[in-house]
C-alpha cells in the first residue's frame, strides 16, 4: 500500500490535478515530508514540473524547506530558468547541507549538467567553466 507520504512526494509531483486533489480536498500539507524528508516542493523541482512548483508555492511551500540532510530545493534543481525563479522567489542558494556542501558542490558531486553548474558558479562569483583553462570543475580549486 502506497504511503500517504509517498503519495505527495513522488508520483504525484508530476500531476497539478493530483496535488491540488491532495491538497484541497484530504487536507496535505505543501509542507509533508517523507521518512527521507523528500517533500512536494523538491520533486517538483527535481522532475521540473513548474506548474506544480507554481502551484505549491501559492499554497504557501515553504521555499526553504530542508530534507534530512539538510538541501532545500534548489539542492534538487537541474533547470537554470526554474532556479532563477526559485531565487527571486526567496529560495536560499547559499545553504549548505549537513555535510558541509553548497548546491554547487552538490551540483558538481552529482555530475549536474554543466549550464547549471555555471549558473552556481555564477552566483559564487567562480569563473565558469569555459573560462577554466584546466576544464576541472571542481567548486573551490581556482
Amino acid at each position: 500500500m502506497v504511503s500517504t507520504h509517498e503519495k505527495l512526494n513522488i508520483w504525484i509531483a508530476a500531476n497539478v490535478t493530483m496535488v491540488k486533489h491532495y491538497i484541497e480536498n484530504e487536507g496535505f500539507s505543501p509542507n509533508a515530508k517523507d521518512d527521507n524528508g523528500y517533500f512536494p516542493l523538491a520533486a517538483a523541482v527535481a522532475y521540473d514540473h513548474l506548474d506544480v512548483i507554481e502551484y505549491l508555492l501559492q499554497r504557501n511551500a515553504d521555499i526553504n524547506l530542508t530534507d534530512n540532510e539538510g538541501g532545500n530545493c534548489l539542492f534538487y534543481c537541474e533547470n537554470i530558468e526554474i532556479a532563477q525563479m526559485l531565487i527571486s522567489r526567496g529560495a536560499n542558494h547559499l545553504l549548505k547541507d549537513h555535510a558541509g556542501l553548497s548546491v554547487l558542490d552538490f551540483a558538481i558531486e552529482n555530475d549536474y549538467e554543466d549550464d547549471i553548474i555555471n549558473l552556481w558558479r555564477g552566483l559564487f562569483g567562480i569563473p565558469l567553466l569555459n573560462d577554466v583553462n584546466d576544464g576541472d570543475n571542481q567548486a573551490f580549486d581556482e
